[in-house]
């Protein structure tokens, strides 16, 4: 896989779980990363994020954070907006 391509959450929790049961059966987890084409610092940081979720989960999990990233947006551009009504109504303009 390219470098910097995103996979999918489905993909991600397969790897997981296809290394947890390698690492289960004695192999080191660089190793396995390995065998499955992903870094151990991209393992590390998948296992902190999605472990023990359930593919439904994690995809409602990823949904959450695309809708709080897009009300940040709306709340960050009501905040200019009632910034630019108050200097008016100041005659600042």
């Amino acid at each position: 896989m390219p470098r910097g391509k995103k996979r999918a959450v489905a993909e991600i929790l397969r790897l997981l779980r296809d290394i947890q049961i390698e690492v289960g059966a004695g192999r080191t987890t660089p190793e396995a990363c390995r065998d499955h084409g992903i870094s151990v610092n991209s393992y590390y940081k998948w296992r902190n994020r999605f472990a023990g979720m359930t593919t439904s989960e994690a995809l409602d999990a990823v949904q959450l954070r695309v809708e709080v990233s897009r009300l940040r947006k709306i709340v960050a551009d009501q905040a200019v907006d009632l910034s630019v009504l108050r200097e008016a109504l100041k005659g600042k303009w």
